[in-house]
């Protein structure tokens, strides 16, 4: 009996005891670590990224008239040449019509011929009975000088009878080219491909030569990357960069350094470099931000640990269940991985997550 007494006695105890090591070891905190691995380091240089469209494009009106015609939608894609608003051309083809009559009948006039001609030709046939009669001493000097001065009069009549046709001509022909002209710009067309993003002019609207009446962006789109001026001596064409875009989370994207700048925004002292990114074309959207790392450099088989576990020049390591703040040496930092050439092993434990909580000689609770 006094067995049976002391046994249960002990069970109680130990079930006490197994509890309070329970409540201590749950009352640590909870520490998420990942190891210090060998892998690759990259020195990357940090950029801050903003998406553009090639070129932004006001179209515009080159003639007055009313809109009567508007295909002119937000969102709208268009190409170069796609009719977009059509204007009011009743009184201009009315002008035109009659200037082709106009000129019609006066190419007509043309080819009949001078009526000066028939007048010269008379003269012509006075003067050579004359000059017949001259020769015979039959005819007066003044008279026949008479009409010599008459046929040269008719003549220089009839050359400047040819210089006004003519200029009456190409004025008719010049006014018929030009308001067929005028016809072909009142329906106004996209001079380039890409998508409607603002619309100012409706169906009824009154407007004026040079009037914007919508705005274009390009289809195709620019990746610019900004740096300081100490990164911009390490850039060059070809490297590689890794992207992240805000609008999409973590996913990573690859990238290619294409163009340099070579000079700096005033204001900001910043470089630009553009970036080619493997990414589909719809999701670089304009506006759109981001970061990217171009890796300038890279190096094999080295210890890395998470960028998110560093303090300035130090980590948080758990060893044996304790807190240890060590100073490291970083090398190359890339966009998540920091190298680490002194203060950490391989298989070393750091702390990645609430680093504010913990301090040096902390038990804690390794996750």
């Amino acid at each position: 009996m006094r067995k049976i007494k002391y046994i249960n006695k002990f069970i109680v105890a130990l079930i006490f005891i197994i509890a309070i090591l329970s409540l201590i070891w749950s009352c640590k905190p909870r520490a998420y670590t990942e190891e210090v691995v060998r892998g690759q380091a990259v020195d990357a240089v940090s950029a801050n990224l903003k998406i553009e469209e090639t070129y932004r494009l006001t179209i515009r009106s080159e003639e007055n008239g009313r809109v009567i015609s508007s295909l002119l939608k937000l969102g709208n894609v268009v190409q170069s040449g796609t009719i977009v608003v059509k204007l009011d051309t009743t009184e201009l083809e009315l002008k035109i019509e009659r200037i082709q009559n106009e000129l019609g009948a006066f190419r007509k006039s043309l080819n009949l011929g001078s009526p000066l001609k028939f007048k010269i030709d008379e003269v012509k046939d006075k003067l050579e009975e004359l000059e017949a009669l001259d020769e015979r001493g039959s005819a007066s000097p003044d008279t026949l000088k008479a009409w010599r001065r008459q046929l040269a009069e008719l003549r220089e009549k009839m050359d400047r009878e040819k210089i006004d046709n003519g200029a009456i001509l190409s004025r008719l022909e010049n006014d018929l080219e030009q308001n067929q002209l005028k016809l072909e710009r009142m329906t106004i067309r996209s001079p380039v491909d890409g998508i409607i993003v603002a619309v100012d002019v409706f169906e009824g609207d009154l407007i004026s030569s040079r009037t914007g009446i919508a705005e274009v962006i390009s289809n195709d789109r620019r990746v610019i990357a900004e740096i300081n001026e100490e990164a911009f001596a390490k850039v060059k064409i070809g490297q590689r960069a890794i992207v992240r875009f805000l609008g999409y989370g973590d996913d990573l994207f690859n990238g290619e350094v294409i163009q340099l700048l070579p000079t700096n925004d005033p204001e900001t002292q910043r470089f630009s470099i553009f970036l080619s990114v493997n990414i589909s074309k719809e999701l670089l959207t304009p506006g759109l931000t981001g970061e990217a790392n171009i890796i300038v450099a890279e190096r094999e088989n080295t210890l890395i640990i998470p960028i998110r576990a560093l303090v300035g020049d130090q980590v948080y390591a758990v060893k044996n269940g304790k807190v240890e703040i060590r100073p490291v040496q970083k090398g190359y930092q890339g966009l998540h991985n920091v190298e680490v050439i002194n203060g950490l092993e391989e298989g070393d434990l750091v702390i990645v997550e609430d680093l504010d909580r913990f301090k040096h000689g902390y038990k804690v609770n390794v996750q």
